[in-house]
């Protein structure tokens, strides 16, 4: 089911209904921002809205979607106590909505509500047909073969997943794993560690004095297929976890490198024009490898254009941290004539009487200076060399 029809039945809930689930998911969101706050604090009276813009805010929109997909699974398929009763999202939506659902749909939900978020290793590829994937936090457990043409075309082997798999059953073949809209992928260590804290937090959790800690005397946890199934879906709540955490701390795994190799660290040249800007303008009309954007902004790409960028993850740099995985930033420019993509060193800007050089390295700041003063000569002063913060360009190639 595609998640702008889940979006739909969650919107016919009745308000009561909507507003436990809004109120579950804001503090979903501020369980996996900050544990250590929401633990000892509680949840901050936010609406699920505005928790979502602090996370595209400190992020990006990608994460905070990629977020909600997991908060909004979860908290429709999770149990709670409302007006005294056991309440469940989709079992609601099934009993009293049925009618804004195909029989498809149906189908899906109730699969849906019997699924949890596991960690898979992509063991094999078919590519336009399936994937094949390993359960890793229950490795005994077979392996599942996943029909998904779209994910089988953009999936390496040995990628790590983290996502839920209904099991969607069928009146005349066998029942067939599908992917929710739930699915993220992890980088090996964070999954490894994801893997590791569920296992301890799982034996935990078949203490009863732990269950009881948790549910605080609200309601009994037995021990049968539903309860287990339940401590299943808690797994969301950690995996998510140390994800977010990867993300805001991205700094903490990876060293970054411009597309050349060199250390990224972006920086500007400025130039003072003492010549008629006219003059300057015409010699980047004339030079090779420039394509102007707009008037009087250029950028300077390589002379290699490359079918694919594969190639960068060749490189070697120097890294100080073996521990790290080398990230590669800066912009690609397309050729849509010949189909190739190349590396862009530098943006160029002619701002009245000033020239200003855009890089992502001090290497690049170095030929860039040698190469400018080279064309221009004597139409400029000396430059100033600015750097600028890490953070201060979003565009990223991995």
């Amino acid at each position: 089911m595609k998640i702008g029809k889940l979006w739909f039945l969650i919107t016919q809930l009745e308000p009561e209904y909507f507003n436990l689930i809004d109120e579950a998911s804001s503090s979903f969101l501020q369980e996996m921002m900050d544990a250590e706050s929401f633990n000892n604090n509680g949840a901050r009276s936010l609406c699920c809205r505005a928790i979502l813009e602090e996370i595209t805010n400190n992020l990006n929109e990608d994460i905070m979607s990629s977020a909600l997909n997991f908060t909004m699974e979860f908290c429709l398929t999770n149990d709670y106590l409302c007006n005294g009763k056991t309440w469940n999202g989709i079992t609601h939506l099934l009993s009293h909505h049925s009618d804004a659902m195909t029989p498809n749909d149906k189908k899906y939900l109730r699969a849906l509500n019997n699924s949890y978020v596991g960690i898979y290793k992509i063991v094999s590829v078919e590519p336009n047909i399936s994937i094949t994937l390993k359960d890793m936090i229950e490795p005994n457990n077979k392996n599942l073969r996943v029909l998904d043409k779209n994910l089988s075309r953009s999936v390496k082997i040995d990628q790590y997943i983290a996502t839920r798999l209904p099991q969607i059953e069928h009146k005349t073949k066998p029942p067939e794993y599908s992917l929710s809209n739930s699915l993220i992928f992890l980088p090996e260590k964070i999954a490894i560690q994801s893997i590791n804290i569920i296992q301890m937090f799982t034996v935990a959790m078949d203490q009863p004095f732990f269950m009881a800690t948790i549910l605080k005397g609200e309601e009994q946890f037995e021990d049968n297929e539903h309860s287990r199934l339940l401590k299943k879906k808690m797994w969301a709540k950690e995996i998510l976890e140390q994800w977010y955490l990867y993300h805001t701390n991205i700094e903490d795994y990876h060293e970054f490198f411009d597309n050349e190799g060199n250390p990224w660290q972006p920086c500007s040249l400025e130039f003072e024009v003492i010549e008629h800007p006219k003059k300057i303008s015409a010699i980047f009309h004339s030079l090779p490898n420039f394509i102007e954007n707009k008037a009087n902004s250029w950028a300077w790409i390589d002379s290699i254009g490359h079918k694919a960028l594969n190639y960068i993850k060749n490189l070697k740099p120097t890294l100080h941290d073996s521990n790290k995985s080398p990230i590669y930033r800066g912009d690609i420019m397309r050729n849509e004539l010949n189909k190739l993509s190349y590396l862009v060193l530098a943006e160029i800007k002619l701002q009245k009487n000033k020239l200003i050089i855009d890089v992502n390295s001090l290497q690049r700041a170095t030929l860039a200076q040698d190469f400018i003063i080279t064309n221009c000569g004597n139409m400029l002063k000396n430059p100033v060399l600015t750097q600028k913060s890490h953070d201060s360009s979003n565009t990223t190639f991995h």
